[in-house]
């Protein structure tokens, strides 16, 4: 699974990478307004590329709300979606078909079932995308809610040693072929080659450390861990 990332790239780099503009005249993205995540959590606001408008960053709420929710309760259970039939699930079809999403990130952290052990993932890339779906709910009082999910796959050989799910990383040359064309191939774990991951302190489990250190190596983890070098 995926439940907490970071997204701190400055605004003007995000906007380089995915050749887009943030769209400050998007009402939701006006009101939540993109500042550096080092340690996102889900019912944060945060920056996407969606396939209605591949051109434009906005900012939706991570813990997806179909439009047949009848209330907000499920968005803390829908951070990720599972890849594996996908295409084909009741909750995810139409979003699938309809409503796809890029998530600029940097890295990600995932804990060891072993030993509760956080550690920060990142692909070569600095800066990369997860694919994801998403949605806008409308609460009783008719007001909008754009959100989002995660998109998750069984984890590569390298992150398999500390956990069985990662999220799906796009390549670079899939990113444009995810908005514009729905297909599960593309939704496949991110080689091992590509994949960089080390221990980190436990710092990172309260949310509320947002902070640069935190993406900080805590040296002679691995040798303790029995996982060897990264």
């Amino acid at each position: 699974m995926c439940g907490r990332f970071s997204i701190y790239s400055p605004l003007a780099e995000i906007e380089r990478r995915f050749s887009a503009r943030f769209d400050t005249d998007d009402s939701i993205s006006a009101e939540n307004g993109y500042s550096p995540r080092f340690n996102a959590a889900p019912m944060q606001y945060l920056p996407i590329i969606t396939n209605d408008s591949p051109g434009s960053i906005v900012m939706a709420r991570w813990g997806f709300l179909p439009i047949w929710s009848k209330d907000e309760s499920m968005a803390g259970r829908m951070i990720n979606a599972r890849a594996e039939g996908i295409s084909e699930k009741k909750s995810f079809k139409h979003y699938f078909l309809e409503k796809r999403c890029l998530i600029p990130a940097n890295n990600f952290f995932e804990w060891s079932k072993s030993d509760k052990q956080p550690y920060l993932v990142k692909a070569k890339d600095d800066l990369f995308a997860f694919a994801g779906l998403w949605s806008v709910w409308k609460d009783k009082k008719g007001n909008e809610i754009r959100t989002f999910t995660i998109i998750t796959a069984s984890a590569n050989k390298k992150i398999g040693k500390i956990h069985d799910r990662m999220p799906v990383i796009l390549n670079r040359s899939s990113e444009k072929q995810w908005l514009s064309n729905p297909n599960e191939s593309l939704l496949k774990p991110l080689s091992n080659a590509e994949t960089i991951l080390y221990p980190i302190s436990k710092a990172v489990n309260k949310p509320e450390n947002n902070y640069r250190e935190i993406l900080e190596k805590v040296s002679g983890m691995e040798r303790q861990s029995g996982l060897g070098s990264f």
